[in-house]
């Protein structure tokens, strides 16, 4: 009984500390933290890197991924005016600061996704980050849910000035920050070139989530380096209970022993 009660508290701890896991020439690896302060204030955030070690021929960056979140309780994203209208768009892919010039004399800039745990422009989102890399070069294909932006007519003048622009859809409506329980983006850079290097340290960071405190998250994805076949990876970042919950699983884990004793 005792060398059983070992085992399951060594695989309770390496899950609860996001153990990294390698999978062919990448390795993945979940760096968990609560935040303190800021609008998400209360939640956590969990960055997950990927570790290209290239023994293999598989190079030193991160040129793309096929990357799916799931969680049990929902994920929260950044809403950012993306496009060329004033309808807030959820910024699945960690977008840099824009800025618009209309013909009316308006500039209307855009401030870019954060990595910072404490900002406003930070959300759940999916995209290769790191040295090296070129936004403009990226290119996503695949949505999970659909339609992240709104997607707007646009109209100019005789100059290419923006005179009108209207949306299409408002992506609010999935992108609601209380329903979305798995997230998927499909992208990659354009060329090795413009891909982040993933070779040191624990590698590129390539997608974020805020979640509510204590959910738990399943990472299952697809990495192409820069040379060579893409690697299949799988990691959970599990949530860890709040204090009282810990004491009520103990006293949970101290009445069954006793239990098993007087069987016994």
């Amino acid at each position: 009984m005792r060398s059983k009660l070992k085992l399951w508290s060594a695989a309770i701890a390496a899950c609860l500390v996001g153990a990294p896991l390698a999978s062919a020439n990448f390795i993945l690896s979940a760096n968990r933290q609560s935040i303190a302060t800021g609008p998400n204030a209360g939640k956590e955030v969990i960055y997950w890197s990927a570790f290209n070690d290239g023994t293999n021929g598989t190079g030193t960056k991160l040129l793309g991924t096929s990357a799916t979140m799931t969680t049990d309780a929902n994920f929260i994203f950044r809403f950012a005016n993306l496009d060329a209208d004033n309808v807030p768009d959820a910024d699945v892919i960690m977008s840099p600061a824009q800025t618009f010039n209309y013909s009316d004399g308006t500039v209307r800039p855009t401030a870019g996704f954060s990595q910072t745990a404490t900002s406003p422009n930070i959300g759940t989102a999916i995209r290769p980050r790191g040295t090296g890399e070129n936004f403009s070069q990226f290119t996503a294909q695949t949505f999970v849910p659909p339609n992240p932006t709104s997607n707007p007519q646009v109209q100019t003048d005789a100059d290419g000035l923006i005179t009108s622009a209207t949306p299409t859809q408002d992506p609010s409506l999935t992108y609601n920050n209380t329903t979305v329980k798995a997230f998927r983006v499909d992208g990659a850079y354009l060329s090795p070139a413009n891909a982040p290097l993933a070779n040191t340290g624990t590698g590129s960071v390539f997608a974020i989530s805020i979640i509510p405190s204590g959910a738990t998250v399943t990472m299952d994805a697809s990495l192409a380096g820069d040379t060579g076949n893409p690697q299949i990876v799988s990691l959970v970042s599990p949530g860890v209970p709040e204090p009282g919950s810990i004491a009520l699983l103990g006293l949970g884990a101290v009445g069954f022993l006793a239990r098993r004793r007087r069987q016994a």
